[in-house]
């Protein structure tokens, strides 16, 4: 298929990208945190559960349990709690910043070094 990889859940790299970023700012969030933060446009978090699904099934998010809240309509709803693994957390977050917007990384961040010749 063109050269693309197939994700069983079906998300793209720009909703998995902005899973991570996210989480990597707030730690712990529900899918429905996530999409009011990263992609307030969105209709449903259904697209921010599916990247969440996908990168843990790649072992980079893991769900830690479940918080309840009440909706609009009086209902209890109860969503998944989702966190960054150890692997994920190693990673060099990228985030745009700056009044003129710049991708940068976070302050601290460990260095990338210049790829292995092998």
């Amino acid at each position: 298929m063109g050269g693309t990889k197939r994700r069983p859940y079906g998300s793209t790299a720009k909703t998995r990208q902005m899973v991570l970023a996210a989480l990597g700012v707030v730690k712990v969030a529900t899918a429905e945190q996530i999409r009011q933060l990263m992609c307030p446009g969105t209709a449903s978090a259904q697209t921010v559960r599916n990247g969440c699904l996908d990168l843990g099934r790649d072992g980079l998010v893991e769900s830690l349990g479940s918080a309840s809240r009440t909706n609009a309509a009086g209902n209890l709803v109860s969503e998944k709690l989702w966190n960054l693994t150890g692997p994920a957390s190693r990673l060099r977050l990228r985030c745009w910043t700056g009044r003129r917007g710049r991708w940068a990384a976070p302050h601290g961040a460990p260095r990338v070094r210049g790829r292995s010749t092998r």
